[in-house]
C-alpha cells in the first residue's frame, strides 16, 4: 500500500496540498479511494463581511458568554448568570475596541477532498471518512478529521467528497521531522469508516 506524504509548516499554510494517489487504509473493498488532498481557503462570504461588523473573535466569545449565561439561569443560580453576563459584556468590549484598531485579518479555514470509485452493486448514499495524519517517524495519529459525506455515488461511478472546515490538518509536527530538511511533517490516511446504501444496509453490519 502506498502511504501519501505531504509538507506543512504550522505557521504557513498559505499552499495546496497536491493531490495524492492512494487506496483508503480501511474501508469495504468495493470502495477505492483514488486521491485526497486539502487546501487552505478563505471562509465563504468573509470578503463581503460589512465594514463595522462584528469581529470574529468577539462573536465566538460572546456566544459561549450566552451559553453560560442561559446555564446558571436554567439552575436558578441568578447571582452566578448575573456575574457571568457581567464578565461577558467586559470581555466583549475590550475585544471590540481591541479590533477597531487593526484592520481584521482575513478568517481562513480548510478544505478537505476526497475522490472514491464504487465498484461495488449497489449505490452508496452516506460516507462517514476520516482525514488522518500520522507522525512520519513513530506512526503515531497527530490528527484525525472526521467528516460524514451524504452524496450518491451509482454503482460504477465516481465522486469527490469535500468539506469545508476551520481546523487546520494538523497542530502539532514531529520534532524528528521538524529538524530533517525536506522531511515530511506527517503521513495522511484516508479511513472509510462506515457506508450507508440507497437500499438501506450499512458496511460494516450493524
Amino acid at each position: 500500500m502506498k502511504i501519501t506524504t505531504a509538507l506543512f509548516l504550522v505557521a504557513c499554510l498559505s499552499a495546496v496540498a497536491p493531490a495524492r494517489q492512494g487506496p483508503a487504509a480501511a474501508g469495504p473493498p468495493e470502495v477505492t479511494v483514488l486521491k485526497s488532498s486539502w487546501a487552505r481557503e478563505m471562509i465563504p462570504g468573509w470578503e463581503n463581511r460589512p465594514t463595522g461588523a462584528e469581529p470574529y473573535e468577539v462573536m465566538v466569545e460572546r456566544v459561549a458568554s450566552e451559553q453560560r449565561v442561559q446555564r446558571e439561569r436554567n439552575a436558578g443560580r441568578r447571582g452566578a448568570a448575573a456575574r457571568a453576563e457581567n464578565e461577558g459584556k467586559v470581555y466583549e468590549k475590550a475585544k471590540a475596541d481591541n479590533a477597531a484598531k487593526k484592520p481584521q485579518r482575513t478568517r481562513f479555514g480548510y478544505r478537505y477532498k476526497i475522490s472514491i470509485k464504487n465498484g461495488g452493486q449497489k449505490a452508496i448514499k452516506l460516507i462517514d471518512w476520516d482525514y488522518v495524519f500520522l507522525d512520519p517517524a513513530t506512526q503515531a495519529e497527530i490528527e484525525r478529521h472526521q467528516f460524514t459525506s451524504e452524496e450518491k455515488v451509482g454503482p460504477g461511478k465516481e465522486r469527490e467528497l469535500s468539506v469545508f472546515k476551520l481546523a487546520p490538518p494538523a497542530r502539532t509536527v514531529s520534532a524528528q521531522a521538524a529538524g530533517k530538511k525536506d522531511a515530511p511533517h506527517f503521513v495522511e490516511r484516508i479511513i472509510i469508516v462506515r457506508v450507508e446504501y440507497a437500499d438501506g444496509t450499512i458496511w460494516p453490519n450493524q
